[in-house]
């Protein structure tokens, strides 16, 4: 059982990951059609790994 505190820390957690991983996708395809590839595959990494942070908060949310 989770408190209140620790609920809205993984709320909070859940919702700002999701949108820096979104930034960072919109920024890989950004950098991939000017030809960077290198900077692409770096934000799409970081994206993901945002995603998946984000993704295991939620789902902590949900079990509580």
């Amino acid at each position: 059982m989770f408190s209140t505190h620790r609920l809205i820390q993984l709320h909070n957690l859940s919702d700002d990951l999701s949108a820096r991983a979104r930034v960072c996708l919109r920024g890989a395809a950004n950098l991939e059609r000017i030809g960077n590839t290198r900077g692409a595959q770096y934000q799409r990494a970081r994206g993901l790994r945002y995603q998946a942070i984000a993704s295991a908060a939620a789902r902590r949310l949900e079990a509580a």
